[in-house]
């Protein structure tokens, strides 16, 4: 069993207290990618588990990107996955959008492996990481990594089409994840939360492409 497992009762605390103390009424709490983004990355050589960075859209929207990164903890920069589902509108108990987990594959994806609609190009991926680095407070946290462990056991669940990414906060103010596997009607299974991440920082990926990306205004 994954490391990164936790009790519902500890998950559901972070969840509540980002929602409670950091997000605006309306606000986005949690994305949600198909099965197929998690099964491209981790179907990489060498893929040990991925990494969540945090991202935003030209238009403020808050996002996600995700990399799978190598037992040393480098990021695997060939693949990249976002076109991540919102909630709101898109929460527990809501069918995500068809084409979020049925669409053809991004014309940038690589390899035998990239079949997921939510793979994109290591350019559009770095635009949003950059734009979040821009407007984020010195010192905040980019990232949140977790072993393959976690990804595996959340979707050998039977029926699990996905894995829907909570933003979380613990209770020293710390941000944090919460990541439940769901269900083709969009219902999470809450028997299995993940958490207990690695941020960054202070442990980032040793990859100089990342740490350069230019800022986007």
């Amino acid at each position: 069993m994954s490391p990164h497992l936790v009790s519902r009762e500890h998950a559901q605390g972070l969840i509540t207290r980002f929602r409670e103390t950091t997000a605006a009424p309306g606000a986005v709490y949690a994305q949600s990618l198909a099965r197929s983004a998690f099964d491209a990355l981790l179907a990489q050589p060498g893929a040990a588990g991925i990494r969540i960075y945090y991202g935003k859209y030209a238009d403020g929207r808050p996002t996600v990107v995700l990399y799978a990164y190598d037992k040393d903890g480098r990021d695997l920069p060939l693949l990249s996955a976002n076109r991540t589902s919102n909630c709101p509108p898109f929460c527990p108990g809501t069918e995500v959008p068809e084409e979020t987990l049925w669409g053809t594959p991004a014309t940038a994806a690589q390899g035998p492996a990239a079949v997921s609609p939510h793979l994109v190009s290591r350019e559009h991926a770095q635009e949003l990481i950059a734009r979040f680095r821009a407007t984020a407070e010195p010192g905040a946290v980019r990232a949140q990594s977790l072993a393959r462990s976690a990804f595996d056991a959340l979707l050998a669940q039977p029926g699990a089409v996905g894995i829907r990414i909570y933003y979380g906060r613990y209770a020293d103010g710390r941000e944090t994840v919460v990541l439940y596997a769901y269900d083709k009607d969009g219902r999470d299974f809450t028997l299995m939360p993940m958490n207990e991440s690695i941020r960054c920082p202070p442990v980032c990926p040793d990859t100089e492409e990342l740490e350069s990306a230019p800022h986007e205004d």
